[in-house]
């Protein structure tokens, strides 16, 4: 990053950001962005010194002068702090109340599924009955939402998305309205015919694989399963050349260890490359998983597969957190997609109970908006005093429902609170280190 030594930083009230001691280190937090910098004794001096409104060439001089450093090393170090400030915006004002809404809209277009799944949230299998709406109605769906929201996405799932018989008639027409089209599946039925005629309107694919071992995969979705998706994975990364190509991986308490010792191995072996996209999903206690002691969160996920997670990014492998890294962390994410059903209920969450049937998409829009989409935390008394607010985003809303707390309650606790802290710094150490590569 380019400076010039006259140039002042940016000064902030120091009522806009509280300090955590982390270690040595110092958190700065400023809940209503929100953003977050985590800073080391040196730039900790650097900092407080330049929000006296000193320029940062005094600030260099005068520290180096009284504590005998290095100036070339107090010029790194700042460059790392505007670095780290700039990509997490923590001088972009308040924009908590300025939630992005709907970005994405979710289209499920059947709830029968080839597989049954132990923990499948929608409950498919081959035999559901719901009546589906038609593909015109679909399209129209398609044209409301690109009116709405030019260039944002759109991701056709289920059940088994492969099972609508208009499948790319769908995904075409999103294509020419100048949406991002994806297809999440579990890849059973994909074929190279179908591949080739949806590439060149796919943003990315996503297959789910539960288990690197046959065994552990199969017998979470089926007998057979196994060599048919690690097949599909294969084809789609041959295939689908200019498409983001996904795994999803569902954990399980039970499987942390068959990820830990084999999902290396498998990777290696279906993608040399380096070109897939790796997501690890937490399992939700609802559909299938309901009662069960199958639930995960990803909080758990990324704190208990840190070193795998690292081990992927080192190898070149890209991973994709559910939990946005740069606004918010650890989020509920109501309202920012609205999920059509296939019978054309609409719903602010893949998984909330609350499904409605709507005039049209623009009512829905504006129905859940209202709800969900600016203040929720700002009007909850329990998250008004907390410094993680607008970065916790109160939790899975959907997991306090099931556990009696009802819609719009926060989840909160101690030991949410020191996972979100530990995955911000886990986080931040990497993007320190990233940025030192960029300027060595």
């Amino acid at each position: 990053m380019e400076f010039k030594s006259e140039e002042i930083f940016p000064t902030l009230d120091a009522n806009t950001y509280e300090i955590i001691e982390v270690g040595s280190d110092k958190l700065l937090v400023a809940p209503q962005i929100p953003s977050w910098l985590l800073i080391n004794p040196i730039q900790m001096q650097l900092w407080e010194t330049m929000q006296k409104g000193t320029t940062i060439g005094e600030a260099v001089y005068e520290i180096a002068t009284n504590e005998k450093y290095d100036i070339d090393m107090l010029i790194k170090e700042i460059q790392v702090l505007a670095s780290m400030a700039i990509n997490n915006g923590f001088y972009q004002g308040y924009t908590a109340s300025k939630r992005k809404f709907a970005s994405e809209l979710i289209m499920y277009l059947t709830e029968s599924c080839n597989l049954s799944c132990k923990h499948c949230f929608v409950s498919s299998e081959s035999n559901v009955e719901k009546k589906n709406i038609s593909t015109n109605k679909w399209l129209e769906f398609i044209d409301e939402y690109s009116n709405l929201k030019k260039g944002e996405k759109v991701l056709f799932t289920g059940g088994e998305p492969l099972l609508c018989q208009n499948l790319v008639k769908l995904v075409k027409h999103a294509g020419f309205r100048g949406l991002k089209v994806s297809i999440n599946t579990n890849g059973i039925l994909l074929t190279e015919e179908l591949l080739k005629n949806l590439r060149d309107y796919l943003y990315g694919i996503q297959i789910s694989i539960d288990g690197f071992t046959r065994k552990v995969h199969e017998d979470i979705r089926g007998n057979g399963t196994f060599d048919q998706t690690i097949k599909s994975i294969k084809m789609a990364l041959s295939i689908c050349c200019n498409s983001i190509v996904r795994i999803s991986v569902s954990v399980f308490p039970s499987s942390y260890n068959n990820i830990k010792m084999n999902m290396l191995r498998v990777l290696k072996e279906i993608d040399p490359n380096r070109q897939l996209v790796i997501i690890f999903n937490p399992v939700a206690p609802i559909g299938r998983a309901t009662g069960k002691k199958m639930s995960t969160s990803i909080e758990e996920i990324e704190d208990s597969l840190r070193t795998v997670i690292s081990q992927l990014t080192n190898e070149g492998w890209a991973y994709e957190s559910i939990n946005s890294p740069g606004v918010y962390q650890d989020k509920c994410g109501i309202g920012e997609y609205l999920v059509v059903h296939s019978d054309g209920s609409i719903s602010p969450c893949n998984f909330s109970p609350e499904q409605k049937q709507f005039d049209n998409l623009n009512a829905a829009f504006e129905y859940y908006k209202s709800k969900y989409g600016q203040n929720v935390v700002a009007n909850s008394k329990k998250c008004s005093s907390c410094v993680w607010r607008f970065i916790c985003y109160m939790g899975c809303q959907i997991r306090n429902n099931v556990e009696g707390e009802g819609m719009l309650s926060p989840e909160c606790s101690l030991g949410r609170k020191k996972m979100v802290l530990n995955n911000i710094i886990f986080r931040e150490h990497k993007h320190r280190e990233e940025i030192l590569q960029e300027i060595n």
